[in-house]
């Protein structure tokens, strides 16, 4: 059915397939898999995240460091012919304006550029990042939105604001 040019209701040939790197207990493989996405694969450190992760999320938990991570590794567990969507998150600790203690001497400050290696070896179709708002006030992130312009991508670059909203 066509409605001001566009055809509604029809079926995308193919699916997408998300990583969630930095995945935590898995709330955004959660919100992604209610969008209709299938996620693969959530990666974290914590081992404390493994059981909330599994209850909540039919994906796959990886523990392992994002740091120690092959591209290789990841693309194992999506489908050949799937759009890949590497989802990932800078550890918030490090950004947050409440640890007013953390500089870039922390290591986490620097895992940002393990996602963007990752990117770059996997060249997923789709890339997205959620990030704490004094994220975009440091170097590391202009390094990452940099390194993802020069490989070529045709990006977009949005900042949202999300609200919660009951209904």
């Amino acid at each position: 059915m066509k409605t001001n040019g566009v055809t509604t209701g029809a079926k995308p040939k193919r699916k997408i397939d998300a990583i969630d790197l930095f995945c935590g207990a898995g709330g955004l493989t959660h919100g992604l898999m209610k969008a209709g996405i299938d996620v693969c694969l959530g990666v974290d450190i914590d081992p404390a995240c493994e059981y909330p992760y599994d209850a909540n999320n039919s994906a796959k938990f990886l523990l392992k460091s994002v740091e120690m991570l092959e591209a290789s590794e990841l693309g194992r567990h999506c489908r050949k012919n799937g759009i890949r969507l590497l989802s990932g998150c800078a550890p918030c600790q490090t950004f947050s304006t409440y640890n007013q203690k953390a500089t870039e001497s922390d290591k986490r400050w620097w895992l940002l550029r393990h996602f963007s290696r990752l990117v770059g070896e996997l060249s997923p179709e789709l890339v997205t990042m959620e990030h704490v708002p004094r994220l975009v006030e440091q170097n590391v992130f202009d390094e990452f939105v940099a390194a993802i312009f020069e490989r070529g991508s045709k990006n977009q670059i949005a900042t949202c604001r999300c609200i919660l909203v009951r209904l």
